[in-house]
């Protein structure tokens, strides 16, 4: 333990991502960064709010027989409940894995010359590596504890999907995504799906499945899931231009946010400025991107796009009864309207 607090000192000044993240999940302002196993909690409310409405149709018709509800079914909703706050973890355990394996950065001798100074970088990534198995090794064991095929095929085909996602676009020097001349919305809606709308939208029906609801309701978290991960995308792709207090202006950029895709689409000499041709993203100007994207109309389209997925992630909660529990729900959705 004492090697690796002396190895996460020595990374203090290498700028190595693994502190950032790190720093994110233990605290990141006034925002909550375990959002995903709430919501996970509150989808398995409305199955419960469901299940009662069943429920009472069913006991309606029980009692009109003479028949007595028995104890199986009471434990049979307390299991399920169980297996929900579980799943409610994975969920959380298998996003935490995923950022900080993201942590893990390319330490090419071609870029980091300094000895040294690779080295910490070097155990920096060891740490990431290994931290994010650890998650990802516990979110397995719960995964394996549901007893359902179909949802641990559903959760572990999300794990897959990250893999997947770093693979939609090209990749510079430093390992970081950059687009084309031809990159389109389409690109970034794949890349978003398999990056972090997936693991949302698959937990979403698989807490249905667990719920025992039907193909519908399945068909409907699922939707709201992924529309819930594409807004949430885009409204963070956005604050890079419009939150100048967490961004400062010539801060870097991910230089595949919507609102950059959005402006090269339209302006296709725009790749100059985002992906040079020495391939590297030490010779951006983040400078220029940022004035000339909010010079365009990319941010107001960025905008509307995202009100769209709020507007249809909200309409798929309605097809639920409604309750407190909605409510929440479609108050955590359009928190995300720009």
């Amino acid at each position: 333990m004492a090697s690796v607090i002396g190895g996460m000192q020595k990374l203090v000044g290498t700028n190595h991502p693994l502190l950032k993240i790190t720093k994110r999940l233990v605290y990141n302002g006034q925002k909550n960064m375990q959002t995903r196993g709430l919501i996970m909690l509150l989808m398995a409310k409305l199955v419960t709010n469901a299940q009662t409405t069943t429920a009472a149709a069913a006991a309606t018709t029980r009692l009109r027989n003479a028949r007595m509800l028995n104890a199986d079914a009471i434990n049979l909703s307390e299991d399920i409940e169980t297996n929900q706050r579980h799943l409610a973890t994975i969920t959380e355990l298998v996003h935490t894995a995923h950022l900080i394996h993201k942590g893990v950065v390319n330490v090419s001798e071609l870029i980091y010359t300094e000895g040294l100074f690779l080295e910490d970088l070097q155990f920096g990534n060891k740490i990431a590596i290994l931290l994010g198995d650890y998650f990802l090794a516990n979110a397995n064991l719960l995964l394996g504890s549901l007893r359902n095929p179909e949802v641990v095929y559903m959760i572990s085909g999300c794990i897959r999907d990250f893999v997947e996602g770093e693979f939609v676009f090209k990749q510079n020097l430093k390992g970081n995504a950059v687009p084309s001349a031809a990159t389109t919305m389409q690109d970034w809606e794949i890349k978003t799906y398999y990056s972090s709308a997936s693991l949302l939208a698959n937990s979403c029906k698989a807490i249905m499945i667990l719920g025992k609801l039907d193909e519908d309701s399945q068909a409907r978290a699922f939707e709201f899931g992924k529309l819930l991960g594409l807004a949430w995308q885009l409204f963070t792709d956005t604050q890079y231009f419009i939150d100048e207090k967490l961004h400062p202006f010539g801060s870097p950029l991910d230089l595949i946010s919507a609102p950059i895709v959005l402006h090269l689409q339209k302006d296709p000499t725009f790749i100059d400025c985002v992906n040079p041709k020495g391939n590297t993203s030490d010779q951006v100007d983040y400078r220029q991107i940022r004035t000339l994207v909010k010079d365009g109309d990319a941010l107001q389209h960025a905008t509307d796009l995202c009100r769209n997925y709020v507007q249809n992630a909200v309409r798929q909660l309605h097809y639920f009864p409604a309750s407190d529990v909605r409510t929440a729900l479609v108050n955590i959705v359009c928190s995300l309207q720009i």
